[in-house]
């Protein structure tokens, strides 16, 4: 197995969040750690259909896996789109994948979208390719939609309809970046905008869901990049980035696209969005594989050390997001009740300050396999963590109130390098 040196940045608006202990489903190890050995598995469940590049009306279908469990509902969907260049490739590919995050306590799915199905050879130009890309956006719309329509009908997959994540590799990342943050005010070039329904505009017909506006909470974006980095605005979708520095195919920072030897169109990988993002003020992370000249390497064995570790972290993101709940702690509270943890990426020490409420709680931190590391009571408010005793890696602080005080708890992350 090739071993990658990897670096991480790391942006967040919000470093640590303060949760109701009483959140439905979020326990501080659901939707971080693979706590569920048994899952439901359901394929080729039709979402739509919608007419191709040369014209052929092409079924669309999803394969959806859940943890095995009864009377559970209101959870987040993960919905990832494989890779291939937009010319080849399956959902299977990504169904090993899903079943990482259902074991977490996620529902996660995989779907199907039209291909590029004109003369081949020749690899279809750039603009040709476009209209293949603005397709998958439309199928991938038209996938939320199905799932929202569930949620508020029959809810035979027990989804939280406003806790959407999407994501993918390579095409399936460009996809799901440009579908989050692609929107109809955004300066569009014509040879993108001629390919897009004129009625329906970005989100497509490819069901007939169309009343339903369909929203994305947040974006895995593995090996993919967007057109330009202006289409983000302030309160836009936080994204998780992964990306082989080297990689020749789709750019880390600012290049060419380049599936077939040649360069086809111009694209701002994730040093481009987390720079971006920074500036914004969107939650953005980024695991960059050092000195690594693959595309999707991390993934290329998905039984691997790499590709566990960069699925962990998925789910680390995607929990702070999934179980914030600004709705029931109140915004001030969540202030005062945050860890301070500096430097934060660290090499050797970082130093948490905890907030005087926790006072006699208990304090663990929990590396992203689910295995707890560190636990004992609160008995001074400053604390040092050192590398030399937790290794590398990224960890949950997550600390807990005495419980004669009330049932609340914080977390945050931290990394070493």
């Amino acid at each position: 197995m090739k071993h990658f040196n990897f670096y991480l940045l790391i942006f967040f608006v919000v470093l640590s969040t303060t949760i109701n202990a009483q959140s439905p489903n979020c326990d501080g190890e659901r939707y971080i750690s693979p706590v569920f050995n048994t899952l439901k598995e359901t394929f080729n469940i039709k979402y739509g259909e919608n007419t191709t590049l040369s014209g052929e009306t092409l079924e669309l279908f999803v394969d959806i896996f859940e943890p095995d469990e009864t009377g559970v509902n209101e959870r987040p969907l993960v919905l990832l789109i494989h890779g291939g260049g937009f010319v080849s490739g399956d959902k299977a590919m990504m169904h090993d994948i899903c079943r990482g995050f259902a074991s977490r306590g996620y529902v996660s799915a995989t779907m199907s979208y039209r291909l590029y199905d004109g003369p081949f050879p020749p690899f279809p130009d750039s603009t040709a390719l476009i209209g293949s890309v603005i397709d998958a956006i439309e199928d991938a719309y038209g996938a939320i939609r199905f799932f929202v329509n569930d949620a508020q009908t029959d809810d035979v997959y027990g989804i939280d309809p406003d806790m959407i994540f999407l994501g993918g590799g390579s095409a399936g990342g460009i996809t799901s970046a440009w579908a989050a943050y692609m929107d109809e005010g955004d300066d569009i070039p014509d040879f993108m905008a001629q390919h897009k329904d004129s009625d329906i505009c970005i989100p497509g017909a490819s069901n007939d869901l169309t009343a339903i506006n369909p929203e994305i909470q947040g974006v895995l974006m593995y090996s993919g990049a967007i057109y330009n980095v202006s289409w983000m605005d302030e309160n836009d979708e936080p994204i998780f980035s992964v990306h082989d520095d080297g990689d020749p195919v789709v750019p880390y920072g600012v290049g060419f696209a380049n599936p077939a030897g040649f360069d086809l169109i111009s694209l701002q990988g994730p040093e481009a969005v987390h720079a971006k993002a920074q500036e914004l003020g969107v939650t953005s992370e980024v695991y960059i594989f050092e000195n690594s000249p693959g595309h999707v390497s991390y993934f290329q064995d998905l039984s691997s050390a790499v590709a566990t570790q960069v699925i962990d972290s998925s789910s680390v993101f995607l929990e702070a997001i999934a179980c914030a709940d600004p709705a029931s702690v109140d915004n001030q509270i969540k202030e005062d009740l945050s860890i301070g943890a500096s430097p934060n990426p660290s090499n050797s020490e970082i130093q948490l300050v905890i907030p005087q409420e926790f006072m006699g709680g208990q304090i663990e931190v929990i590396d992203v396999s689910g295995k707890v590391r560190l636990a004992q009571e609160i008995n001074a408010l400053n604390m040092g963590l050192h590398a030399a005793e937790l290794g590398q890696g990224l960890f949950i602080v997550r600390v807990s109130s005495d419980p004669s005080y009330g049932s609340f708890y914080s977390t945050t992350k931290i990394v070493f390098e």
